[in-house]
């Protein structure tokens, strides 16, 4: 083997050495055992770790080398879902470890209650619980205000019907929803409503067969007819009454702006 050769099989060798340690990949490190190798959202509220993060869903920290982190962070906005690498010193990295280290074990009940707080990560759990022809309102993320009745939505599309018109908002453009948990009322007053909207009808009944002087066939067909119309209008007067006094739900589904990013680098 000639001088050459071998030099040459030399330096491949070390080159292909060389290029396994420049890409190894990154090893994923925890900042403590009450928190594992992966942050989710509930962690990172309660820990306080990454509290700069618009729509935080989950992170990583890779140790890139013995002093230089990496924390990976995925958070949503608009709708989609987007990565961020921010960069992170070892006296940092320390820090966050200590931080977390030194506060208690997060409970299941601490995580379901703080679930419940991050609204813009069950956006689609929180439509689909919502009643179909409830009077909902919705604020799109443009800052507009659309009020109207809820219809049977999509998987990733709220329908609305408006009093002039029908709305398909994509889960992602809606800023918050509200709306007031109908009851079924047992109020003591609903008799009274209802005895009053029949009142009502067969009054206005008599006021038109006294304007008209209609057959006497015809006399007891509006006094029918006012009668209904009263009890249905009792009946719609209940059904607001109830929707105004009921508890209002508001759900804020879209993350709110805290700061940028770049408090790590």
């Amino acid at each position: 083997m000639s001088y050459s050769s071998y030099y040459s099989r030399l330096f491949s060798v070390l080159l292909f050495i060389s290029g396994s340690c420049f890409c190894q990949t990154p090893i994923v490190v925890t900042l403590s055992a009450n928190v594992g190798s992966t942050v989710d959202a509930e962690e990172n509220l309660i820990y306080n770790i990454f509290p700069n993060v618009t729509g935080f869903k989950s992170a990583q920290i890779f140790e890139l080398k013995i002093d230089l982190y990496q924390v990976r962070i995925a958070y949503l906005k608009n709708g989609a879902l987007y990565t961020t690498k921010l960069n992170l010193s070892f006296d940092k990295f320390m820090a966050l470890k200590h931080s977390v280290a030194n506060q208690p074990p997060i409970t299941d009940e601490m995580r379901r209650s703080i679930y419940e707080d991050l609204d813009y990560l069950r956006t689609s759990e929180i439509i689909k619980s919502i009643p179909t022809g409830q009077f909902v309102i919705v604020k799109h993320i443009s800052g507009k205000k659309i009020r109207g009745i809820l219809l049977p939505s999509e998987d990733t599309q709220l329908n609305l019907q408006t009093t002039v018109n029908s709305f398909s908002i994509p889960f992602h453009e809606i800023d918050e929803i509200a709306f007031r948990s109908a009851s079924e009322s047992k109020s003591k007053w609903n008799k009274w409503l209802y005895f009053a909207g029949a009142s009502g009808g067969l009054a206005l009944a008599e006021i038109w067969n006294n304007q008209k002087s209609p057959q006497t066939e015809l006399v007891w067909h509006y006094r029918f007819l006012g009668i209904m119309t009263g009890l249905l209008g009792g009946q719609e007067l209940i059904e607001a009454i109830n929707i105004i006094t009921s508890p209002k739900n508001l759900f804020k589904l879209s993350p709110e702006d805290i700061k940028e990013f770049g408090e790590f680098e």
